[in-house]
């Protein structure tokens, strides 16, 4: 039997959803705390209805894609991702986003463990310094990494595929 190729697009959003961000990592919430004080308004990690944490309009994100909110920097920590992917049968992950040696690194980190193939697209990851870019690159073991303009080309080819499958 044949099982059909599906991309399932995944965003994941990085804020608290509790009173008092009772449900942020504790060191994290220790460190907004000390350093901008019980006044979680005025802290750099903003709640789940700030619409800075909704991905952007651009991304023309819908209701079919996955939105995830992490309250910590490993997203499998610290979300229900893996139920999803597994529920899915999702085994290959595309990393992208910020920062390389923190969030992403943490993830694909997570994920390998788990057994996903992670591929890092390296051009569509960011981090504070170029040294803390190429020390997250470098400290995961990928499956691949690849460029933006790799991806896109496979995402034009599967796409075709998948449109000579439907005529």
């Amino acid at each position: 039997m044949h099982s059909a190729k599906i991309l399932y697009p995944f965003f994941i959003t990085f804020s608290y959803e509790q009173p008092e961000a009772m449900d942020l990592e504790p060191n994290l919430r220790n460190f907004e705390m000390k350093h901008f004080g019980p006044d979680v308004s005025k802290w750099e990690l903003p709640h789940r209805s700030n619409q800075k944490v909704r991905p952007p309009d651009f991304l023309k994100v819908t209701e079919r894609d996955y939105v995830i909110n992490k309250t910590a920097h490993d997203g499998f920590i610290s979300s229900n991702i893996d139920f999803i992917l597994k529920n899915l049968g999702v085994k290959n992950l595309f990393f992208c986003g910020g920062h390389t040696n923190c969030c992403v690194r943490f993830t694909a980190a997570s994920a390998i463990k788990k057994g996903y193939n992670s591929i890092l697209v390296e051009d569509a990851c960011i981090d504070l310094l170029t040294k803390l870019h190429k020390e997250g690159v470098e400290s995961v073991q990928y499956k691949e990494i690849v460029t933006t303009q790799l991806v896109l080309k496979a995402l034009e080819n599967f796409s075709r595929q998948h449109e000579s499958v439907k005529t």
